[in-house]
Formats: structure tokens, sequence, C-alpha cells
């Protein structure tokens, strides 16, 4: 039998929006729906000035699994996706609605709403979720603090991100709201907070779920003034973990952190140079260069920032009895033993990489471009070209 008049109508395309979502949920493994068929949804009856069904929400359900199926660099369709998404919610809830009047599904449409703005590559879109922010406390989930975060770190406003994170306090663990939490903290200077709640998350995470972009986000909010307390505090807990104590970018951030404290005003006026130097004895750092399963040249670049703190501890001067003069020369010695070391080491792999090269019939090529550098000289020359490359990369 043929449906006739508005409400039916409407009614079927309510229908098919929630066929589209089923899709999304089942198909997940596979090819997801397309966006076209919701965007062909909202197109047949955006005209319409009957909105009121009570499962009209799914419409924005719907546009929101599509834009997190959609691949993040395709901005076009998301683009189109976010336009139709405040059609539909300007349909839904038009400006003159009084809010004590807000329907049961109101929380989820929110949510699904702030979702795909926050989606969206224009700031005017962001500002527009900033604004329904608001919103979210007298219905608080999940959701809502994980879409509030969303936001704050679309905005890169920190306090924005840090009052919403704990006016949901008492909601559940979510791992991913904390490492999004943990990310924005990354780029502040507020490490005490970033150590925090890397705590919260290290007590409440499933043992199965990967901890180190945790432990990166922490030390790099540590890194920025540089805060070396609180950098130990985490490096502490980054030696309970088995699997981030045998990380080596990160033993080698913790390490570039105390480097940093070299130049840095604010470091050098609250510490004095036997604390900054304390991270030599603090940290296995011939461990970290006995690793072989580490490219040497990668080692090359740590044993270069161990030379140069060594040699900015000679010159700084103010020995103490527990950190004489003779211990620092001790170690300079020590560490220069290990460019031979490496050399070799590196010599091994670059001739294994000259094998290779044999086979493919590039020896000859790699013999003409081939020049012989001291292991540290190396790796200074290296970081200029390198630094070149990219400038030139820039230019074009």
């Amino acid at each position: 039998m043929k449906k006739i008049g508005i409400e039916p109508i409407l009614d079927t395309h309510v229908q098919i929006a929630f066929g589209i979502c089923t899709l999304q949920k089942l198909q997940r493994s596979s090819s997801p729906p397309k966006p076209r068929w919701i965007l062909d949804v909202v197109r047949r009856i955006e005209e319409m000035d009957y909105w009121k069904h009570k499962g009209i929400g799914v419409l924005l359900a719907a546009l929101a699994n599509t834009a997190r199926e959609v691949d993040h660099k395709d901005e076009q369709t998301i683009s189109v996706l976010v336009e139709n998404a405040k059609k539909v919610w300007q349909k839904i809830y038009p400006k003159d609605d009084k809010t004590e009047n807000l329907p049961a599904q109101f929380t989820d449409d929110l949510n699904h709403y702030i979702l795909i703005l926050s989606m969206s590559s224009r700031e005017s879109d962001w500002k527009i979720g900033e604004k329904l922010l608001p919103c979210l406390p007298k219905f608080p989930s999940l959701a809502c603090r994980h879409n509030a975060l969303r936001i704050a770190n679309r905005l890169k406003d920190q306090n924005l991100a840090k009052h919403y994170w704990h006016l949901f306090a008492d909601q559940p663990f979510q791992p991913s709201a904390t490492l999004t939490y943990l990310r924005i903290l990354s780029v502040t200077y507020d490490a005490k907070e970033a150590y925090d709640t890397l705590c919260y998350y290290i007590d409440n995470v499933k043992p199965e779920f990967p901890k180190i972009g945790a432990y990166v986000y922490a030390l790099i909010a540590c890194a920025r003034l540089p805060n070396l307390e609180t950098a130990t505090r985490v490096y502490k807990k980054i030696s309970e973990n088995p699997e981030t104590k045998q990380d080596f970018k990160i033993q080698a951030l913790f390490f570039d952190i105390f480097n940093k404290a070299t130049i840095s005003p604010y470091a050098l006026k609250k510490h004095t140079p036997t604390y900054i130097y304390s991270v030599l004895r603090l940290m296995d750092l011939p461990s970290l260069l006995r690793r072989r399963d580490v490219p040497a040249r990668r080692r090359l670049f740590l044993l270069e920032d161990i030379v140069y703190f060594i040699q900015w501890r000679l010159k700084a001067g103010r020995f103490k009895a527990n950190d004489p003069e003779e211990v620092v020369k001790g170690d300079m010695k020590f560490y220069m033993r290990w460019q031979g070391i490496i050399k070799n080491q590196d010599k091994g792999e670059n001739m294994d990489e000259e094998n290779k090269d044999e086979a493919n019939g590039n020896e000859a090529n790699n013999k003409e471009n081939a020049v012989e550098f001291h292991p540290v000289e190396r790796v200074v020359e290296e970081r200029k070209s390198r630094t070149k490359r990219e400038n030139l990369e820039l230019d074009i």
C-alpha cells in the first residue's frame, strides 16, 4: 500500500536512515555504506516543513558514523557532511525552541552533532561546537567528556580541556578520552597535570592496551620549560613498565629534556649543574649504546648529545665533593671510547648495505658518493645536509 502525506514520507526516510545506521554497525570490518546514501536521504527531506518525528535524530547518528569512516584527508566529503549536519540540527532544534521542552534523545543528538563539528577543518565550526558545550553538563556521559575534549583539542584551548576534564571527573575511565587529554597537555607547560593524568591512565588501563603514547605525551609536556622534577617522576613510571623501559626513543627523549636544561635560563636558575648532571647516573646509558637492535646511526645521535652534555658540565664548574671534576673527566673518556665501538658497528651496517646494493648493481654509485667521517662528525654532517634538504623542500 502506497503511503501518502508528509508524515508517512518522513517516517519512510527515517526508517531508511535507521537501515543505514544498522549497516554501519554490521559492516565495520568490511566496506561501509557510502556517504552519498545518507546525504541523499537528507537532500530528499530537507525542504519539508514537518520534522516532528521521535526518531529524527538518527540522521545525525548516520552522519556522524559516516564521518568516522571517511578518510580524514578527504576534507571535501567531510565538509559536505558537516554542512548537512548543520541543516539537520537547525531543523530538529530551531533557535526559537525552548530548552525545557527538549526531547529525550537530545543528549545523543547533541553528542553526534559536536562530534561531526570537531571533524571539520574550519575553525568557525569548532566555535559552533564550543558554544554548545555548556549544554553537556546537564547530561553527563563518557561521550560528553570526550566530545568536549575533541573541541578543546581542535581549538588548542588547554583551559577549556582542563575545565571539562575535571567537570566530568566522576565519569568512568575511558582510554581514548584520557589519551586525548594527554595530547592536549603535551603542548602546554602544565607538566604536573600531565603527570597526574598519566598516573590515572596507568592505574586504570587494561594490561593489553599500549601505554607508550601516554608516556611520550607526559614527557613532551615536561620538555617545554623544561620541568626536570616532574620528568624524573615520569621516568620512574617508565622504569616500572618493562615495555617502555626498553624503548630507545622514550629513553632518548628523557635524556634530551635534561640536555635542554643546559641552555634553559629557567632550569639553570632553578637547578645546580650537579642536579642536572645527575641524569647521567640515573639512566643506564651504556645499555642504550649497547643495543644492537637499534641502528648505529641513531645511537651516534645519542652519543653526540651525551658528549655535548659532559662538555657543558666541565665548563659549568661549581664541582662538589660528591661530584668531583675528575669523575666528570672520567665520564668523558668512557663515552669517547664508545665512538670507536659504535664506529665499528656502523661500518658493519654500512658494509651490509653495500653488499645489498652490489647485488642490485649499485655498488659503483655508492663508492663514488662515499665520504669518510669521524662517527660524531658524520652525524653532524648528516644533520646539516638533512636540514639543507628540508629547507630546500620548504622553498619549493
